[in-house]
């Protein structure tokens, strides 16, 4: 995990806080808030969806390393390509 990931969801952990308290929703600057935690949160989901494909990677890499079977190693190769361009 990068620092500014860490740093992202240091801060979602943050404005999830402060957005169980009933006081913030008559906060003027409520709407700030909820709208900076939906951002953050968009951020953390494409560095889990980052971390997952990431993993997928892997598992299709020691698939195509340790197979024996040759359509198996094709479809690992094919998945890798697709994971490239997604990653």
């Amino acid at each position: 995990m990068d620092n500014k990931e860490q740093l992202l969801r240091a801060e979602l952990a943050e404005l999830d806080a402060k957005l169980q308290d009933p006081a913030i929703y008559t906060d003027p600057v409520y709407p700030k808030i909820a709208k900076r935690r939906s951002d953050v949160e968009r951020l953390v989901g494409l560095f889990d969806e980052k971390a997952k494909l990431l993993s997928d990677r892997a598992e299709a890499e020691e698939m195509r390393s340790n197979s024996s079977d040759a359509d198996m190693k094709d479809m690992a190769q094919a998945e890798l390509e697709d994971l490239a361009s997604k990653i």
